[in-house]
């Protein structure tokens, strides 16, 4: 599961052109970032 977020995560804040936003998070603190991205990724679907 830990692989298929990574991934998810990236093309995340790739489609959506919130690379900064993530990048600080995840510099803060991984499981933020991991779960921005989850949060936006599930609202896109």
């Amino acid at each position: 599961m830990a692989d298929v977020v990574a991934d998810k995560s990236g093309i995340c804040h790739h489609l959506y052109g919130i690379y900064t936003v993530c990048y600080m998070d995840w510099l803060q603190m991984a499981d933020k970032y991991t779960k921005l991205c989850v949060v936006v990724y599930s609202n896109w679907l």
